[in-house]
Order: C-alpha cells, then sequence, then structure tokens
C-alpha cells in the first residue's frame, strides 16, 4: 500500500494545498510548527478515522473555516486505486468516502489503508504505563483483525455498563448478584477469552519476529521482547472462559466498592524487556528510540503478513534523541519493498538515506 497524493483542504494550517509522494522513503522537511507533522496526521486520519494528536476533531479545522477536507489517493499491491476522502464540518459532523461510496459507519475505514505510526507522542510505548501498550497492541491487531476490533469495542461498551451498574448498587447499598448482573459477566468473560487467546497468540510470533528482524537489520533485539501478564490467575497457568468468569463473579463485592471492574483484559500487564529487565528503567534515550523503532517495523512487517500488503509508515520526528551511531542503523533497517513518509528539521537527514541501500527517496519541503 502506498499513498500518491494527498490533498488538504482547511485542515490545520493548511487552507489548500497538495503533496506528491513517491513509493519509497519520503523525507519532509521543514521548521518547527511548519506543519510537517500535520502531513502525517491526515494520512493516520484517513486510515483510522481520528487524529493521533488530539481527539477533537474540531482542533483540526483551520481558525478561518468551520470545516475540512482530506483526500487521498492510494494503491495496493494489486496496483487497484483506492479513493479516499473524509470530509468534517463543526456543526455538521463528518462523513467518509471510498471510491466515492460513502460509508455507514465511520469505523469501517479501519483495515481498508493499513498504517503504522511512531510519533512522539507513541514514544511512551518502551517508557510509559501497561495500558499504553494494550493501545497498541488492540489497535495493531484491531486492523488484521475485524473480529477482535468488534470484540474489544464491545467489551469497552460492556465494561462501561457493569461499572454503572456497580456503581448505582453501592448507591443502593446492594450486594446481591443478580441474574443481569450474570448474564452480563457471561458475556464479558466470552469476550475476555477472546481477546485474550488472540494476544497472548499475537506476543508469541511477534517476539519471533523482533528478534528475526533484528538479527537482519544487525541490532542487538535478540533480548527484546513482550511480556503478557493476565490479571486472572490459574493454578495450571491455563485460563479457560470459565476462570474469567468466576473471577468476574467472586470479585464482585470488592467491584461494587471501588465501582470498577477489577479483572479482565483492560487491566492486563504488558512489559517490555531488554535483556531480564523492563526497557523502561535500564535503557537510554538513544536505546529506548532504537526499541521503539524495531517495534514499528515488526509492526510493519506483521501487518504485512496477515494481510498480505505493506502498510504505509509515518515516521514523525524519526531522528530525534538518536546519536550518528543509533541514526546510521535506522537507516539500515527501513524495508526497500516499503513507503515511509518522514519528518524531519535537518536535510543532512536526507542526505543520509540518498546515501543508504534504498533507491526512491524523495525530499518533500514545507
Amino acid at each position: 500500500m502506498y499513498i500518491e497524493t494527498l490533498k488538504l483542504i482547511n485542515f490545520r494550517n493548511y487552507l489548500n494545498k497538495e503533496f506528491v509522494f513517491t513509493n519509497g522513503v519520503n523525507i519532509i522537511i521543514g521548521k518547527n510548527g511548519a506543519g510537517k507533522t500535520s502531513i502525517l496526521e491526515a494520512v493516520y486520519y484517513l486510515g483510522i478515522n481520528k487524529s493521533f494528536r488530539v481527539s477533537n476533531d474540531k482542533e483540526l479545522i483551520n481558525f478561518s473555516s468551520d470545516f475540512f477536507q482530506i483526500f487521498g489517493h492510494f494503491y495496493n499491491s494489486k496496483n487497484q486505486k483506492i479513493l479516499v476522502n473524509f470530509n468534517c464540518h463543526e456543526s455538521m459532523g463528518k462523513k467518509a468516502f471510498v471510491n466515492g461510496e460513502e460509508l455507514e459507519r465511520l469505523r469501517d475505514i479501519v483495515g481498508k489503508i493499513p498504517l503504522v505510526i511512531l510519533s512522539p507522542e507513541h514514544e511512551n510505548i518502551c517508557s510509559g504505563t501497561p495500558s499504553l501498550r494494550r493501545k497498541f497492541v488492540d489497535r495493531l491487531l484491531s486492523i488484521v483483525d475485524n473480529k477482535y476490533f468488534q470484540t474489544i469495542i464491545s467489551y469497552r461498551k460492556n465494561i462501561l455498563e457493569r461499572n454503572k451498574i456497580l456503581k448505582g448498587k453501592r448507591e443502593k447499598g446492594d450486594f446481591d448478584y443478580d441474574d443481569y448482573l450474570s448474564l452480563l459477566d457471561e458475556n464479558l468473560s466470552k469476550e475476555n477469552f477472546l481477546i485474550y487467546e488472540k494476544r497472548k497468540n499475537f506476543f508469541k510470533s511477534f517476539n519471533v519476529l523482533l528478534a528475526d528482524i533484528g538479527l537482519h537489520s544487525g541490532c542487538d533485539s535478540k533480548s527484546l521482547k513482550f511480556i503478557y501478564k493476565q490479571s486472572v490467575n490459574t493454578s495450571n497457568g491455563l485460563i479457560t472462559y470459565h476462570d474469567f468468569f468466576n473471577s468476574l463473579r467472586d470479585n464482585f463485592r470488592k467491584d461494587i466498592i471501588l465501582t470498577r471492574t477489577t479483572t479482565g483484559v483492560h487491566i492486563d500487564r504488558i512489559n517490555i524487556l531488554y535483556g531480564d529487565k523492563e526497557i523502561k528503567d535500564i535503557g537510554s534515550q538513544g536505546e529506548q528510540k532504537s526499541a521503539l523503532i524495531l517495534i514499528k517495523l515488526a509492526e510493519a512487517e506483521f501487518i504485512k503478513r496477515k494481510l498480505s500488503e505493506p502498510p504505509i509508515t509515518l515516521l514523525d520526528d524519526l531522528f530525534a534523541y538518536l546519536d550518528y551511531e543509533h541514526m546510521s542503523k535506522v537507516c539500515d533497517m527501513l524495508f526497500p519493498d516499503f513507503q515511509f513518509l518522514i519528518t524531519t528539521t535537518d536535510i543532512s537527514n536526507y542526505n543520509r538515506f540518498e546515501k543508504s541501500h534504498i533507491n526512491n527517496v524523495k525530499l518533500i519541503e514545507v
């Protein structure tokens, strides 16, 4: 998958601007605040139906207008053209079109344009909390597995409903485990088990992929791996649907007091180890950034294998916090058959790619 052209109308600081990309490495260069990241943000929006920087779409509208439009012309690996258009109005909401046909549900765009994003907003995958790593896994699996995507949406709604019930019971002083709560827990248990199984299988294959890509790129990544810890514990280490249900039922009194559900996949712990310790505790800035780039490249390869389609890879401020040695390794790590959109403030980073193994490199100045 690659994007050929991007047109922005009233998006951020662009009133009416079109960009043309190469199916290779695109180096987007400009001063801070020039709008480099906005280009990546617009491409990401076309594939995910939201920004990776803000949660409110109104913040994306240029201050002089009350709407924005984004147009993207994409080509898949079969050379089929895919036209994606988002229209967002301040008061009328937004609509999405694929090849001229309006989508009934905006979330149906997920998976049609596979993307990988690395930005300062995502750097805390290595250094942040387990919840950020859960979001990383959920987004990745949602792109390649629609059943997972639909299940995680339903699960989050059911958790909100359960927490609402728990709050109501606490206010009433009601500690009875009634039929409605039992039925809700049955549904949650089924969703818990499906999400758990898919996450467990994902980490098995993803850790192997991390090691393979690190070996191919000449990086020491054999010791870089994800560790997945479920909130439900069993004596033999095997978790079933019934274990999830029993855990929800057994903890419901405590959950009423806390007015939140204290067991399930929404509180799974996901850690990233470098050797036998967490990388957030022992890794330098450069090591954490290099590890994160490796994780993102593994994510791109994972998507390619699952969808038979290489994703567009967006790398915002890629070289920040990297020394010369790490910069050189990063250039060697990039796959020659993927499209990359990379932002930077330093022209020497473009020259570095020109001397790399990648033949198709384009400079875009903003």
